[in-house]
């Protein structure tokens, strides 16, 4: 199938992400596929980073003692499943 063959009826950016993985389901070469996985990790930061925001002294305050608070009603997750979880979205 291929992506005029495809009535898609939407955006461009519908058609450009069709497009896309037509193009990526057709490379053989494992390097450019590594390739494009370290740069989707890269921009998957890049775009975390960008969303940060400074905290004030009592935002930063307030989200110490929340944290508490949720740790005190059992809230937590331990560094074990923290791995599996970036294990997980690592493999996509």
């Amino acid at each position: 199938m291929t992506a005029k063959s495809q009535n898609l009826g939407g955006s461009s950016i519908d058609l450009r992400k069709f497009k896309l993985i037509e193009t990526i389901t057709n490379i053989k070469n494992e390097n450019i596929i590594s390739a494009f996985e370290d740069l989707l990790k890269k921009m998957r930061v890049a775009d975390y980073e960008n969303s940060l925001k400074p905290m004030s002294e009592e935002e930063y305050n307030s989200k110490i003692n929340e944290s508490f608070a949720a740790y005190d009603r059992g809230e937590f997750s331990s560094v074990e499943d923290y791995l599996k979880e970036i294990e997980e979205e690592e493999k996509f």
